[in-house]
């Protein structure tokens, strides 16, 4: 009795695992290709050459998830900006000031309550020459110095506004449209940017079974075709390899085309997702009186964007109406695999004479080609890589340009996206220019855990000039406390009268002639008090000498009653009558 249950237990058990392994080795690997469509095999090789094998729509979700983790929280860093250049047109006073220059940048963003805070400093060496510090809460910007006044000079988009409107022309077209841009900034701070950006699970597996395949699933079968035994050349050497071939004349092509757009067309989720994100726009600009006012709605309806897909559906139809005609004329674009890896991509154009390759892609073990072609035995321009390094997270090599067998540039590169660890580090070396360029930025650390160490360089030589400019510091999701711009600490300038505003200004001009004379000499300018401002009173005294005044002043003062004009006109009248008797 026992036998009977256990025996067929243990064949559907076998039968499970080798199912189970079988499923394996079809969908995860490589091995039983031979089985596969063509079509399939074909798409897979393109994805893997693409850097997309695996990837799907679905996959946005994860970005998604990161950016809502961290889209509400504040914010922090700290960078130290320096440079050194040897240009010889640039003045040699302004290159020493800058070479013996540091300039530091402190940002703080308030992230809830919409308030930022930029602290610009200038240093010579370690000596603080002038710190500028720029807050902004919402749509108001204030200036500070605190060697130089004590409050934030502030500018409201608000009393901007408010100037406008008693100073411009009575125009009330002009006057609706700064009103109307002031609604548009004021809303755009309030723009939700997940919001925006959020697309939900369910669309995205739509998009993933309506879109992922589109060559797979709306290219004509018959248009996929497979070969083995095929012998092509792969940097040089002659390899044995198995072929798949899309092969597309204008017909064909026509078809895809068709389908994919008839698809787009008859998409409700695509259609409402667009209307969707254009209301979300319209509303958080501040759009949506303006749309009412032109068309009588507040909001874009579906069947609007789905009338603009299909105008534009079919325009591109219509377009391409004329390559129906060509079905002696077209492209192939062929696949070669060895033992399942990709080998060589090439892609041909054909018409009913003859073929010409367009352009190859050879994958050997530690160097790609990739190449383009202007007959059929010439490539014109050859780029080759050959890494050192060659994984997910990590990639290094030296990529070669060569244009009609010259090379014309090469490049060095390290490229690393690990957790902790990012960096991208790119040389690129000009020959015949005898220019050379360089970039590097590395961050070192968890982010969501931790402040992020952050380096960065970019540099470039050519001929005899030089310039270079290196940046390191801080960045870390933290609470910040941000000033709020008010009475007690800031003047708001379009509020002020015009005596008011001239009297604040002279504050200013007169604590800078004070601190900026001994200052900007740590960075080799000289300049002197006077010359940011001079005291109008000491100004009068010093002007001793008498002031002679013209004749014609002298008369208008001490006869202010008399008309010259008439004095004039009585001698004239007087001469012609004289003349006349």
């Amino acid at each position: 009795m026992k036998k009977k249950i256990i025996i067929p237990l243990v064949i559907i058990l076998i039968l499970g695992l080798l199912g189970g392994g079988f499923a394996l080795l079809w969908f995860k690997t490589d091995f039983l290709d031979f089985m596969k469509p063509a079509q399939t095999v074909w798409a897979k090789q393109i994805d893997r050459a693409l850097g997309i094998e695996g990837k799907k729509f679905a996959d946005y979700s994860d970005v998604l998830k990161d950016y809502k983790e961290i889209k509400d929280k504040s914010y922090k860093s700290k960078f130290d900006v320096t440079a050194n250049l040897d240009i010889t047109e640039l003045d040699a006073d302004v290159e020493k000031t800058i070479n013996n220059s540091k300039i530091t940048i402190e940002s703080s963003n308030d992230v809830s309550n919409n308030k930022t805070q930029n602290k610009i400093g200038l240093y010579a060496k370690d000596s603080e020459v002038l710190t500028l510090d720029l807050v902004t809460n919402g749509t108001t910007v204030g200036v500070g110095c605190d060697d130089l006044y004590d409050k934030y000079v502030a500018v409201s988009l608000d009393d901007l506004i408010e100037y406008y409107k008693k100073n411009a022309s009575r125009d009330s077209y002009s006057t609706e449209s700064m009103e109307m841009a002031s609604e548009m900034l004021k809303k755009a701070g309030s723009l939700d940017l997940y919001e925006l950006m959020y697309i939900s699970d369910s669309d995205l597996k739509h998009f993933d079974k309506t879109y992922r395949d589109a060559f797979t699933t709306m290219v004509p079968k018959d248009c996929y075709s497979k070969k083995n035994g095929v012998e092509v050349e792969v940097d040089g050497k002659d390899v044995k390899t198995t072929a798949y071939y899309l092969t597309l004349n204008g017909e064909d092509a026509y078809t895809f085309a068709e389908n994919l757009t008839n698809t787009i067309k008859d998409d409700d989720v695509l259609s409402g997702l667009i209307t969707d994100k254009a209301n979300l726009l319209v509303e958080s600009t501040g759009l949506s009186s303006y749309l009412k006012q032109s068309t009588g709605q507040s909001k874009i309806k579906q069947s609007q964007v789905e009338y603009l897909i299909n105008e534009a559906c079919d325009q591109i139809l219509e377009e391409l109406e004329y390559i129906k005609d060509y079905d002696d004329q077209g492209v192939t674009i062929a696949v070669y695999t060895k033992n399942g890896k990709l080998a060589k991509i090439e892609v041909k154009a054909f018409d009913a004479d003859d073929e010409m390759t367009i352009a190859t892609a050879e994958y050997g073990k530690n160097k790609n080609i990739y190449s383009l072609y202007e007959d059929e035995d010439t490539p014109f321009i050859v780029i080759t890589d050959e890494f050192t390094k060659n994984k997910d997270d990590e990639r290094a090599g030296t990529i070669s340009i060569d244009a009609y067998e010259k090379t014309v540039a090469t490049a060095d590169y390290e490229f690393i996206n690990k957790k902790n660890e990012k960096k991208i580090d790119l040389s690129v070396n000009i020959p015949d220019a005898d220019a050379k360029f360089d970039v590097m930025l590395s961050a070192n650390g968890n982010y969501k855990k931790e402040p992020v160490d952050i380096d960065g360089r970019v540099a470039f030589k050519y001929d005899d000039e030089s310039a270079e400019i290196n940046f390191n510091g801080t960045f870390e999701f933290t609470d910040v406390s941000v000033p709020t711009l008010d009475e007690n600490n800031s003047v708001r300038v379009f509020k002020l009268s015009n005596s008011e505003l001239e009297s604040e200004g002279n504050k200013i001009l007169k604590k800078a002639s004070e601190v900026l004379p001994d200052r900007l000499k740590l960075i080799g300018i000289n300049v002197k008090a006077e010359d940011i401002y001079k005291d109008k009173k000491t100004e009068t005294k010093t002007n001793t000498l008498p002031v002679t005044p013209s004749i014609e002043t002298e008369i208008e003062e001490k006869l202010p009653d008399i008309n010259i004009e008439d004095i004039e006109k009585n001698i004239t009248d007087k001469v012609d009558a004289n003349d006349a008797a």
